[in-house]
């Protein structure tokens, strides 16, 4: 856990992860937050330690920002709304209010 109480998880996808961080209610309802190009899941970390008083909250480092290398694999940022499924599925997410900043609010329309 984090300073901010934020659980960091992966989703794994054979050649490399998917890293993502985790806080609040459980069985609340749901935020997602999608960063910016050349940023990672820290942008979010002040309205995350808030909403998370009141919902479940979710930050991505989207692939190649952070701890999401592809390392060899020859997947791109386009594979994004496959790996935010996959985090869904895991999580046992059904629904999302989403949050983007620039290339994060692109990629919350697909």
């Amino acid at each position: 856990m984090s300073r901010s109480g934020l659980v960091d998880k992966r989703l794994d996808l054979g050649t490399y992860s998917i890293h993502y961080y985790t806080a609040g209610k459980p069985d609340g309802d749901t935020i997602l937050f999608l960063h910016q190009a050349f940023g990672d899941h820290r942008c979010f970390e002040q309205q995350m330690d808030r909403f998370a008083l009141d919902y479940r909250v979710i930050s991505v480092d989207l692939l190649g920002h952070g701890r999401s290398q592809p390392n060899k694999s020859r997947d791109g940022i386009d594979a994004t709304a496959s790996h935010l499924l996959g985090i869904m599925a895991g999580e046992g997410v059904h629904t999302v209010h989403l949050v983007g900043v620039s290339i994060g609010s692109l990629l919350a329309q697909l």
